[in-house]
């Protein structure tokens, strides 16, 4: 195989992570435009110009990318908290060797880690002909100081994992591509693809050229690596971690929903170019007249011998018109829902109700994902320490804050009045509905889904029809017949 085959695992990722998908949709309208009828079939005896016609006047509305940025931005809105020790304080301003300050550097991995699932980064040092040899004044004289770098998730294209004791795994390769920009003669340039393979104590560059006017992989550097670092200094971090390097991106769903509005999008804009226009009816004309050609113009006068014949036009009721619109709402509420999520605070111990919990222990995905993103970023600047030699280096001696404070709150937040919506609209079925509800912890984990869908077949509804008197007000707690059904199942009055 080439030295730049994917392992199982990457591929087990980029297959069902659906990475085409979503790399499609970060490429906005141009790059779903390119890749055609994967995204927007072809109709049945649709002919290949009218095809392209339609496609070209889709139109992305791309909501999984506006709620990347937002799950992004959000986090890294306000200044982060940093404090380390003197000896590292360099990094604060130059995290990644080239000026790039520690927040940007973390604002950049964890958008890697929120659109993929997965993130890594490498503890770096520049090269020296042996590190343990330099010292304190060596080293400022040369300006030698470690560096980070991310690897992006879809460039680590292999890894071998051995075990380091009983019961414990450590990776034991790495290989990833990159790319080189060569100057060569009239102001041109050439693009080289690399696979570069790390293990603990060596290195390995391969490129793809051209020798002797044949294309193939070659050697163009190698090395070994002395550090005190105990493995290879890669920190990956997950939004849920399926085992050591594999994870899925976690708006998936979100992403599959936005190629469903695509698709819809684009039959409504076909549909409008002809409903727009009145169709031209003529009756009671013969074949000589019709051959002749009708003019049809405010100074032209239209003949015929038959006295009965007539022209008319006839319009679209638009009724097909409002049904697109209404799907296309339909979607869009849901990619709402959908792009919620992350912000929505779960609770992990809930009595009956959301009412009855401990606030500590109240969560959502977007806390935990920065979370990762500071234990990550801990570990790195350990490695980095190690390089310099600081082997006694703890998380416990470094000092990093993330903004969080733009999570919503449970019950009480507008994503349920969401949820409600999508409910009463028909976009969401009985059962998704009341288990996004014990998602957020307004129903009691040990609420039965099934046997309540059951009883409310039984007794009175008590989803459908909700208004601010019987289901949830305006502060999102349940009344009426919802609360009904709450102190049923044996939960508390709120």
């Amino acid at each position: 195989m080439a030295i730049d085959t994917p392992n199982k695992d990457y591929n087990s990722m980029k297959e069902f992570g659906e990475w085409d998908m979503l790399t499609a949709l970060n490429g906005g309208t141009r790059a779903m435009r390119k890749a055609g009828k994967t995204y927007l079939p072809q109709e049945t005896d649709e002919p290949d110009p009218k095809y392209t016609t339609r496609l070209n006047r889709s139109f992305l509305y791309n909501a999984y990318k506006d709620t990347i940025t937002k799950c992004v931005s959000r986090p890294f809105s306000k200044p982060m908290v940093i404090k380390l020790p003197e000896a590292l304080m360099p990094l604060v301003e130059n995290f990644d060797g080239e000026g790039q300050h520690m927040q940007d550097f973390g604002m950049e991995y964890f958008k890697e880690l929120v659109s993929w699932g997965v993130a890594h980064a490498y503890a770096d040092y520049p090269t020296v002909a042996d590190p343990k040899k330099e010292n304190k004044k060596t080293v400022k004289q040369k300006g030698l100081f470690p560096f980070n770098k991310i690897i992006p998730t879809k460039r680590m294209i292999g890894w071998q994992v051995g075990e380091k004791k009983k019961n414990e795994k450590e990776l034991k390769q790495i290989r990833y591509e990159k790319t080189k920009t060569y100057d060569i003669e009239s102001y041109q340039q050439e693009v080289r693809k690399q696979i570069w393979i790390v293990e603990k104590d060596k290195f390995e560059v391969w490129e793809f050229k051209s020798v002797e006017n044949k294309e193939q992989w070659v050697n163009v550097d190698s090395g070994t690596i002395q550090n005190s670092i105990d493995g290879i200094p890669l920190v990956t971090a997950y939004t849920e971690k399926e085992k050591m390097m594999v994870a899925y991106p976690p708006l998936v769903e979100l992403g599959w929903t936005n190629v469903e509005h695509w698709q819809s999008l684009s039959d409504q804009k076909n549909i409008l170019r002809f409903c727009r226009f009145g169709i031209l009816m003529a009756s009671g004309f013969n074949k000589a007249e019709i051959k002749q050609g009708l003019t049809v113009a405010p100074t032209q006068v239209v003949y015929s011998e038959n006295p009965d014949a007539k022209l008319s036009f006839t319009e679209h009721t638009g009724k097909a018109v409002e049904a697109g619109n209404t799907d296309i709402k339909s979607i869009e509420d849901r990619m709402e829902v959908l792009g919620l999520q992350p912000m929505l605070q779960k609770y992990w111990n809930v009595k009956a109700t959301g009412q009855a919990i401990n606030e500590k222990k109240s969560v959502s995905q977007i806390e935990m994902w920065i979370t990762a993103t500071i234990r990550a970023m801990k570990q790195l600047i350990i490695y980095d320490a190690q390089w310099m030699g600081i082997n006694d280096l703890t998380e416990d001696d470094i000092k990093i804050e993330i903004n969080k404070e733009f999570v919503f709150g449970s019950a009480d937040s507008s994503d349920i009045q969401a949820l409600h919506k999508a409910r009463e609209l028909g976009d969401i079925d009985q059962n998704t509905y009341l288990m996004e509800l014990k998602r957020f912890g307004v129903l009691s984990d040990d609420v039965d889904v099934d046997n309540t869908i059951r009883l409310s077949r039984i007794e009175e509804p008590v989803v459908q029809g909700f208004t601010n008197n019987e289901g949830t007000g305006a502060d999102g707690v349940l009344s009426g017949n919802a609360q009904e059904f709450v102190e049923a199942e044996g939960g508390e009055e709120l």
